[in-house]
């Protein structure tokens, strides 16, 4: 079992694999990236909710008829609104923007570094990540996405630490160009912690500028530009932590785990309540199997904010776990658990049904690896957990018999 390098916002990060002291299968844990603007990810972030409007059974004159229909599928949508803050805090780095239809959530864009966003819809297949549904969202390819389906979607914002308000798509004319209007996000908790650097808005607007641009160079893939923007913002204005988080990304990505240390620590030090950095650090030692200080950092993210980060309890347990401190890996596994509601990190399933089939738990244990199959059903380790899995039916199935045997009455 492992913990994986935490995904950045915008792009896979990579993944390694560090093995655990116990385990009946060579099972891996690898952290995948969240939704959010915070560690990303992420992902654990709260947003409210209504009910999924269904288009009216008249169309208005502006939406597609069956008759050509399959003409819409070609035409682009474009949809552009603002996110804002309820509390008229500004907003420092992108905040990803979701379409959500029939409960699925595929990510479509980030807002800019002022709040505003305009996307094509279906277009952005580069932005999925593991926490969301894919390029195959809802049964339909992103080319495939037209107007009429489009009334059964909603918009959101997903940042860690907030609720989002939603903007629902039925019944809108999708020739007009006009804004959908403002995506509202909520703080809720009571949390010590923040997702969005209070020192990041004092950066100037030159060093700003030198973050989007990193920001454009890190979404395009080009490392080495995104390294050279991002530098010269944090040479323009060393207290912007956003930045020495990006830097610490650009870094990953370049396998510069070292500079990237020094860039995550670099950002704490800039902004010690913003809780991603700490995450992303810890992820960092996680490679390294330093689990005393992924255990640490854990530590430092979770008491800033126990209710908005699952992957840094899951990154917690699974230091617990190496160090053998197991029903406290377990506690932190729980509570990953508890606060992944979408489950975008279904190998926090893994390491439950691992920690309950040490203890000879084999029905919880099961249940656990049952759910992560569900959920990430072409992992490296399904073929291990499914062989285990039929095993531990037949042997059920076995010992089925013989107990209603005991139980019948003696003639």
């Amino acid at each position: 079992m492992s913990v994986g390098a935490y995904m950045s916002q915008i792009s896979v990060s990579r993944s390694v694999v560090v093995t655990l002291a116990f385990s009946l299968i060579p099972f891996s844990l690898l952290a995948q990236k969240p939704t959010g603007g915070g560690s990303g990810t992420p992902t654990g972030t709260t947003t409210t909710t209504t009910n999924t409007p269904t288009a009216p059974t008249t169309p208005r004159p502006s939406i597609p008829t069956t008759t050509n229909s399959n003409m819409d599928f070609n035409r682009p949508i474009f949809l552009r609104g603002k996110v804002v803050m309820d509390q008229g805090m500004q907003i420092t780095e992108p905040i990803p923007i979701q379409r959500v239809c029939n409960g699925q959530a595929r990510r479509e864009g980030y807002t800019d570094s002022q709040g505003n966003f305009s996307i094509q819809v279906g277009d952005n297949s580069n932005f999925q990540d593991a926490s969301e549904s894919g390029s195959a969202f809802g049964g339909m390819r992103p080319a495939q996405v037209n107007t009429r389906q489009l009334w059964n979607c909603e918009l959101r914002a997903v940042m860690p630490g907030y609720s989002s308000s939603i903007i629902s798509l039925a019944g809108r004319d999708f020739n007009d160009m006009g804004s959908v209007g403002n995506i509202v996000l909520h703080r809720i908790g009571g949390a010590e912690g923040n997702s969005i650097s209070v020192t990041s808005l004092k950066a100037p607007d030159k060093a700003k500028r030198e973050y989007q641009k990193a920001l454009e160079n890190y979404d395009d893939k080009k490392f080495s530009d995104a390294e050279k923007h991002v530098a010269k913002a944090v040479e323009l204005y060393p207290q912007y932590a956003t930045a020495w988080e990006l830097r610490g990304k650009v870094q990953m990505m370049q396998h510069q785990d070292e500079e990237a240390v020094k860039s995550y620590e670099a950002a704490i030090a800039a902004d010690d309540k913003l809780v991603s950095p700490y995450i992303r650090l810890a992820a960092v030692y996680s490679i390294q199997s330093n689990w005393k200080e992924v255990l640490r950092l854990t530590d430092r993210a979770t008491s800033l904010d126990p209710f908005n980060y699952p992957d840094a309890w899951l990154l917690k347990g699974a230091a617990e776990y190496n160090l053998k401190q197991f029903p406290d890996a377990e506690r932190s596994t729980v509570k990953a658990l508890n606060l992944d509601k979408e489950h975008h990190f279904p190998r926090a399933e893994l390491l439950m049904g691992s920690l309950l089939q040490m203890k000879q738990n084999y029905v919880g244990a099961a249940e656990h690896f049952r759910a992560f199959l569900k959920y990430e059903p072409k992992a490296p380790e399904a073929a291990q957990i499914s062989s285990f899995l039929a095993k531990y039916d037949a042997q059920t199935a076995s010992a089925m018999p013989a107990a209603a045997n005991e139980k019948q009455p003696k003639e």
